[in-house]
């Protein structure tokens, strides 16, 4: 979700959606009953997991399961050659027009995971707009820059469990990453510059009645 000011100077409010299969779909929500559309950014894959940050949008192709349904960017880098089971994020720039209150899109690049058999199960960005997560569900995740669209490193899975979903401190200092066997703090200061290292880890302990399905 977002909010804008539109050249009227009313406050407008946005969802912003990741749809299998067509990219986003933006909605002007400022009345709830009646949503209308307000742009978007369409591009084949799955499962287009969504992330937004000012002007900055980033979705999330992720392999497992889908094969070679990922964006036209990262087909280009050769995702979904044969014997090449990658994936990874579209790195999108909003541009917001004030007179219609309504959004445009531009890409400005891709990320394609450095992994073997790895995608973007979700994505993540810092609170400083800098770096994104890629989160690829049972292989770590990655550090990328969001500029240059490049590895700044990748944090395994002994650090960040097989990472799920992640989110940040308001500080951007600490990353808690929910990974299927265990939620995992961890301390991403100056992560450009230095390993991330565990501060806790929260296990899944499933009583007998879940079973597996408690993980």
């Amino acid at each position: 979700f977002q909010s804008r000011t539109a050249a009227d100077g009313t406050v407008h409010d946005y969802a912003f959606l990741g749809t299998m299969g067509g990219g986003t779909r933006i909605f002007d929500v400022t009345d709830p009953a009646h949503p209308t559309a307000a742009g978007r950014y369409t591009d084949p894959g799955y499962q287009n997991d969504v992330a937004v940050r000012g002007d900055l949008l980033v979705l999330g192709f992720d392999w497992l399961g889908a094969g070679a349904m990922v964006s036209t960017c990262l087909k280009s880098k050769g995702s979904g050659t044969t014997g090449f089971q990658r994936a990874g994020v579209d790195i999108v720039r909003l541009e917001f027009e004030p007179e219609t209150a309504t959004f445009q899109t531009r890409l400005a690049g891709c990320y394609l995971s450095s992994l073997s058999s790895a995608g973007a199960h979700t994505t993540t960005i810092h609170p400083s707009g800098r770096f994104l997560t890629v989160n690829t569900s049972f292989n770590g995740l990655e550090v990328v820059d969001v500029e240059t669209a490049t590895l700044v490193r990748h944090i395994p899975v002994a650090v960040v469990d097989a990472a799920h979903d992640v989110s940040f401190s308001r500080d951007g200092n600490t990353l808690y990453s929910a990974g299927i066997d265990s939620t995992r703090i961890v301390d991403v200061t100056d992560v450009y510059e230095r390993e991330p290292t565990l501060v806790a880890t929260v296990p899944n302990a499933p009583d007998a009645g879940q079973g597996s399905d408690g993980n």
